[in-house]
């Protein structure tokens, strides 16, 4: 049988207090679980499945049955529609404040992309900033040890968003190991 969803890891030091960690969650089937069809998993797989990552923060982001989703309220929505219903899964980066991401997983990962998302409707650009992009150049995946020295980590870092991206959504396109496709989470970049 495999291994449930990792939950056991502090997760990366926290190098600035701007850090903003996002975990990236595998849950894999267990016997509660059972086998995911080429349909996609059932209401009831959905359920076992939020029960292995029920201490997911809304903007960690969980892959299961080759998807990813958000767990809000303790159920696994799927993206990108969960962003319309639950904003509170929208990773929001504050410019003002110099917040920057923070990727982990315990599974090598790699971010391939950063784009303006197609999902969200962009809003005008403030007075004085051309659109960027990119709001960061894509940040590399490093090897770090968790917080606590458990655990390797797979780890990527962004640097605070460019003032010019101030007001947009991006997406972030991910290659994971063990995803069966990309991974596309997506995240504003506010003042």
């Amino acid at each position: 049988m495999a291994e449930t969803a990792t939950q056991t890891s502090a997760g990366p030091e926290s190098r600035t207090t701007g850090d903003v960690p996002v975990h990236i969650i595998f849950v894999e089937p267990t016997e509660a679980i059972g086998t995911v069809s080429s349909k996609g998993p059932s209401d009831q797989q959905l359920d076992e499945a939020a029960k292995q990552c029920a201490t997911a923060r809304p903007t960690d982001i969980v892959v299961f049955g080759g998807k990813p989703w958000h767990c809000v309220g303790k159920k696994l929505h799927e993206h990108p529609h969960v962003h319309d219903t639950h904003p509170e899964t929208i990773l929001t980066l504050s410019y003002d404040q110099k917040q920057k991401a923070v990727w982990w997983s315990e599974r090598r990962f790699r971010i391939t992309d950063i784009k303006p998302s197609p999902h969200f409707a962009q809003c005008p650009t403030p007075p004085g900033f051309e659109p960027a992009y990119r709001p960061f150049p894509v940040p590399s995946t490093e090897v770090e040890q968790s917080a606590d020295d458990t655990t390797k980590l797979y780890v990527a870092r962004s640097e605070t968003p460019l003032g010019r991206a101030i007001g947009r959504y991006y997406k972030m396109e991910f290659t994971i190991e063990g995803a069966e496709k990309g991974i596309d989470p997506d995240m504003y970049c506010g003042f």
